[in-house]
């Protein structure tokens, strides 16, 4: 009888150690895999945070490129303009004496039509100025005298406004045609400076589309 107590107690005593030993595995086992989980968990958001921070230094890093090369073309942009109406200047200076300007987009076919019909529009119609003019600039007469000849004016019809205006349209007409290169070229020079100011305008718009989508852009 008491071998059976003993043995009893034995079977309840191995029991009971089982089952504190699985218990003990089971909880060991759970902290472990917590351990580990949470581990994982901290890695992963700090990954997350690691890249997320990548990508926002890129992206600052890009806007900083873009805004650069849109500062650098908008002073491009501005010296091509400065040089353009500089060029204007230069071509309404030619044009001052004959009473003519010149706006940006004018052609110089239209330019020399305008300076053509000032110079036939041009007269001196007082007598004293007349005399002054052709003293200063014909004494002998001989030049007015034949360009009234030559225009078909007959001796009965000439004054001196009339012979002192031929001769300031033959002189200015004269000055037209021996610098009108000058104007022309420079118009050209304008015209291709408005062309590639549109051109370089246009890629700042561009630039600037995309620092906007940049700046809106999601991490």
């Amino acid at each position: 009888m008491a071998i059976q107590v003993l043995q009893y107690r034995n079977d309840k005593l191995t029991g009971n150690l089982l089952f504190a030993y699985n218990i003990g595995v089971k909880l060991f086992s759970f902290f472990f895999i917590f351990y580990l989980t949470n581990d994982f968990v901290c890695l992963t958001f700090a990954a997350c945070l690691t890249h997320k921070k990548i990508k926002t230094m890129k992206k600052v890093e890009k806007i900083e490129d873009l805004q650069e090369s849109i500062n650098d073309k908008e002073t491009e942009l501005a010296d091509m303009k400065q040089e353009q109406y500089d060029k204007i200047d230069e071509v309404n200076d030619l044009l001052n004496d004959f009473e003519v300007s010149y706006e940006l987009g004018d052609r110089f076919d239209d330019v020399q039509e305008s300076v053509d019909t000032r110079i036939s529009e041009r007269e001196i119609i007082y007598y004293g100025d007349a005399m002054e003019y052709l003293t200063n600039n014909d004494t002998s007469l001989c030049q007015s005298l034949a360009l009234a000849d030559e225009l078909g004016y007959s001796p009965a019809n000439l004054n001196s406004e009339i012979l002192a205006t031929l001769l300031l349209q033959r002189e200015l007409t004269d000055n037209w045609y021996s610098g009108n290169d000058e104007v022309e070229e420079l118009i050209e020079a304008i015209d291709d400076l408005q062309a590639d100011i549109e051109s370089l305008q246009e890629e700042i718009d561009d630039l600037n589309i995309e620092l906007d989508d940049l700046e809106s852009e999601e991490l």
